[in-house]
């Protein structure tokens, strides 16, 4: 509660700066809350039975971040209320621990709720129904992305597949948004999931090797077209300047100043001068 009271001192009007300090205290008092009811509610014979003893610290959890996540749109709330909620649904499909013990325990569930959840999320970001957006798509990846990997237990040809889909549909979302955070996280999927499956598939490591290579050479093709297409026309290399010394930003050679066009055959340069003027009649004209 320290932490609560020492964010609100700090004041919603603040500058970025303390904002941001805000945000941190914020962020670990709700950390400090979900601990605090650890210890009041639960004990270590109840986690035995299953992990959905969790759910109601997990749920309290979820309401105290959106309570502050209203006063504070910012990234660190928005993440501990995403953690709390997508907690409590992970604590619903988790098996029990006991399972973990005597074989490979069942991680469909939890698999699916990463994925969905994740997907999910970055949905609420790219349509811009949450705040702020750009954070709700990282995150909403971040989540989803290894979500599939759960699978690889049972078929690891279907999850790193799943994972390429998925990253690749992130890719293109991303690439008509224009959002460096969100392409780069896709391309590091997309690599991820195509490697990944051609291990499993039996390919040596000179064909994923290939692979990725192909992969890279093909999104730098990608970019370097679409980088092209965006925008007014710029020339390939542009005009030199000195990077060090005294002129360091000073153009290497002066451009020169540029002359007029020479006047087009026939136009209106050519057309013959006008005719001066008539000149005035003298004094002596006028009186005879």
């Amino acid at each position: 509660m320290v932490l609560l009271v020492v964010g609100a001192a700090l004041g919603s009007e603040a500058p970025d700066r303390v904002s941001r300090l805000r945000s941190v205290c914020w962020y670990l008092s709700v950390g400090f809350f979900s601990s605090m009811l650890e210890a009041w509610i639960l004990s270590p014979s109840a986690l035995l039975s299953g992990f959905s003893s969790l759910l109601p610290v997990f749920i309290a959890t979820a309401v105290y971040a959106l309570a502050l996540w209203l006063f504070l749109p910012r990234v660190l709330q928005q993440l501990a209320f995403y953690s709390a909620v997508l907690s409590a649904l992970i604590v619903l499909v988790a098996p029990s621990p006991t399972s973990f013990v005597f074989a490979p325990p069942d991680l469909t569930g939890v698999a699916l709720v990463l994925w969905a959840g994740g997907a999910g999320w970055f949905t609420l970001g790219y349509l811009a129904w949450i705040r702020p957006p750009r954070a709700a798509m990282v995150i909403g990846m971040l989540a989803s992305l290894p979500g599939p990997l759960l699978f690889a237990t049972d078929s690891a040809e279907v999850a790193f597949l799943l994972v390429a889909a998925t990253a690749a549909g992130y890719l293109f979302l991303g690439g008509r948004l224009a959002d460096r955070a969100v392409s780069g996280i896709g391309v590091v999927g997309l690599v991820v999931g195509v490697v990944g499956f051609l291990v499993a598939v039996g390919v040596d490591d000179r064909g994923s090797g290939g692979a990725v290579l192909a992969i890279g050479i093909g999104l730098i093709v990608v970019a370097l077209l679409l980088a092209r297409e965006v925008g007014s026309p710029r020339p390939t290399f542009g005009s030199p300047t000195y990077p060090i010394g005294p002129r360091a930003g000073a153009p290497v050679k002066p451009t020169p100043p540029s002359m007029p066009p020479p006047p087009p055959a026939g136009g209106a340069w050519d057309a013959p001068a006008p005719a001066p003027p008539p000149e005035p009649p003298a004094l002596g004209d006028e009186a005879s």
